[in-house]
């Protein structure tokens, strides 16, 4: 969640995966980096409370829309990278529903059954890690504009 909320603020995306204003997409990694946190407090409260094999509902609900949430928005986000950078929507099931104007379809494909891979591409697309190094702890993966590093001007 927390490099897909990265690539969101490069592409100046709200918390719900869509373009927005400035002021609309300021806070869009904090929103997300806040509810992965309530999520993973939520988790671990309530795994370490188990007395039996049966999950109770409070995680269940808890997890179950923390994962639709991040599947929204890492679909979201790669069609509006898509988008962006003319990337191509080729069917992954065969049939002709993308170029029906389904145009989630691939996107969905990818992010559900590879998060991981789908998520790192985008970074790849809109990071331009040949100029820039990536910077974990920050709120787009990148250096800020006119940073320093060691070596000099980033």
């Amino acid at each position: 969640p927390i490099a897909t909320a990265q690539v969101m603020m490069r592409m100046k995306l709200t918390c719900w995966g869509v373009k927005g204003s400035k002021r609309c997409t300021k806070h869009t990694f904090k929103f997300v980096l806040f509810l992965t946190i309530v999520t993973a407090s939520i988790t671990y409260i309530q795994i370490g409370n188990l007395d039996d094999d049966e999950m109770p509902l409070t995680l269940l609900v808890t997890l179950l829309s923390f994962g639709i949430y991040i599947l929204l928005i890492a679909c979201c986000t790669r069609v509006a990278v898509r988008d962006k950078y003319g990337i191509g929507n080729d069917c992954c099931c065969g049939r002709r529903c993308c170029s029906a104007g389904y145009r989630g379809c691939v996107d969905f494909c990818n992010t559900f059954w590879c998060p991981c891979c789908s998520v790192a591409q985008m970074a790849r697309h809109t990071g331009e890690y040949e100029m820039n190094r990536a910077v974990c702890c920050s709120e787009t993966g990148l250096p800020r504009v006119g940073a320093f590093s060691a070596e000099g001007a980033v």
